[in-house]
């Protein structure tokens, strides 16, 4: 039997710039798997994947962005782990709607943790200034 994904406009905190956060549960246990950010400007839609170990914090530190609600487009952020793979497909796929660019975050190395996220966080930031969805002021966008 599929899983069926629900959406839920729950916000991160209670502040009213959060509205545009909707935290993705698996319905089945309430367990939150990722984020959609954005969504209320036109714009292409990225789903970036990542394990947990780097995930997590690439994440919160994207999160506390205060420019945040300014995305154009949607940002899906998606922790593999956390999600049951076998049991979605058309409703994620659904839930998420076309997708026009992924980005899978790196796997850390045990001595390389915070090397790992500063690398995904930054990744992450060129990745959606290249596709327009942000201004990249203070984003180098060289490799």
């Amino acid at each position: 039997m599929a899983t069926q994904i629900q959406k839920h406009a729950v916000p991160v905190s209670d502040q009213p710039g959060c509205r545009f956060v909707e935290v993705l549960n698996d319905p089945r246990d309430a367990r939150p798997y990722g984020f959609r950010i954005g969504g209320t400007r036109p714009g292409p839609t990225v789903v970036v994947s990542g394990h947990s170990q780097i995930a997590g914090e690439i994440y919160e530190r994207l999160l506390e962005l205060p420019t945040l609600p300014w995305v154009r487009g949607s940002l899906v952020l998606i922790t593999l782990d956390a999600l049951d793979l076998s049991a979605i497909d058309e409703e994620l796929i659904e839930l998420i709607g076309p997708v026009d660019r992924t980005l899978h975050l790196p796997f850390p190395t045990s001595d390389d943790r915070d090397g790992a996220v500063r690398r995904g966080y930054w990744s992450v930031l060129k990745f959606c200034a290249r596709l327009g969805m942000i201004s990249g002021r203070g984003v180098n966008l060289s490799n």
